[in-house]
């Protein structure tokens, strides 16, 4: 028996003996089926054609695959005293990657933004020793291999460690999730569940002078203290040189009011 990987979504389903009939996530609105219609792999299969993608990223390390698959997931290691934290998931997992994180110092926990990044985390945590999966319960309905390694955490915030506290941030999904990282200057870990369009400005001062923001265009999103706008018009702020006009979802940080962490965009 094999667990199939959908080959468009990059989602791991249960051992059975014939791939599933159809891809719930791929069905779903936010996403699609192939033109050439579902189509399945394994990762035994897809260890013999793809590779680790490993760079690093503003001195994290990226963990990818090359060629891209799926929807092109990447995941990002965020290190932490108390223990690694994988950010997301890519399907591939392999000694490559195992040896990689091995290298910088192992892993204790996975948290995932929204079921478009579940892929194989079952099998990133079984490689692992069974580290925990964390979850929002509001995805729940969108996790099709079940594992008793998942977490699923309830309510708008929930701390991991110390330095990572993950935040609920309804919208692309109800369970959608944020990573907050305190170490250093901090960052914040957005996933896909917020994207960057245009210009950027602080949700307080977006609230200050549009209370309702009706503006088209206009998006604030909030996790308590943690307010970030993305708005389509130029704002006035400068973005960083790593994004662009022709490239605004380019990853950056971006210093933000009433935070005491940069937020860095995905």
């Amino acid at each position: 028996m094999s667990c199939f990987i959908c080959v468009q979504c990059g989602m791991q389903y249960p051992d059975k003996l014939e791939p599933p009939l159809r891809c719930p996530i791929c069905e779903d609105v936010r996403q699609f089926v192939r033109w050439e219609g579902q189509a399945w792999t394994t990762l035994d299969d897809m260890r013999k054609t793809y590779a680790a993608r490993l760079e690093t990223d503003h001195g994290l390390l990226g963990i990818g695959s090359k060629p891209g698959f799926a929807i092109g997931q990447r995941a990002l290691l965020v290190p932490a005293a108390e223990g690694n934290i994988l950010w997301d998931c890519s399907a591939l997992i392999d000694q490559a990657i195992i040896d990689a994180i091995n290298e910088a110092g192992g892993l204790s926990a996975i948290a995932i933004s929204h079921c478009h990044y579940y892929t194989t985390m079952v099998e990133w945590s079984d490689a692992f020793g069974g580290v925990p999966i964390y979850l929002h319960e509001n995805n729940r309905k969108w996790v099709q291999r079940e594992s008793k390694a998942i977490v699923y955490w309830s309510g708008e915030d929930f701390a991991i460690s110390p330095s990572a506290t993950l935040y609920r941030v309804p919208g692309h999904f109800s369970g959608g999730t944020m990573l907050h990282w305190s170490k250093g200057f901090g960052a914040l870990f957005t996933g896909d569940v917020m994207v960057v369009s245009g210009g950027l400005v602080s949700g307080e001062a977006v609230a200050a002078t549009r209370p309702l923001c009706r503006e088209a265009g206009c998006t604030p999103i909030s996790a308590r203290r943690l307010t970030v706008a993305c708005c389509m018009r130029r704002s006035g702020v400068e973005p960083p040189r790593s994004c662009s006009p022709s490239n605004p979802q380019d990853h950056c940080t971006v210093p933000a009011p009433n935070t005491r962490a940069p937020l860095s965009w995905r």
